[in-house]
């Protein structure tokens, strides 16, 4: 189970461990992210803090939980 430190990216090792191979990467190679599966968004944190501007797309089969990702990113963003 993930536990959300507010202002971290990072939420819990295991999520830290699947995001560490990307930062070892050159950064030209950290351009786009493919995310099966969003469940509550912490690996997309952790690939947001390692890629800061990669493009980041994540597919999951849940309607709910997509809506509460693309909701939590606009106002994230600002809008």
């Amino acid at each position: 189970m993930s536990s959300i430190r507010p202002g971290g990216p990072t939420t819990h090792p295991v999520w830290e461990a699947l995001g560490a191979p990307r930062a070892l990467l050159p950064e030209r190679q950290r351009r786009s992210i493919l995310l099966l599966g969003l469940g509550g968004g912490a690996v997309a944190r952790v690939a947001r803090a390692v890629a800061p501007h990669a493009r980041i797309v994540a597919v999951d089969h849940d309607r709910e939980v997509v809506a509460a990702g693309f909701a939590a990113s606009k106002r994230k963003r600002g809008g």
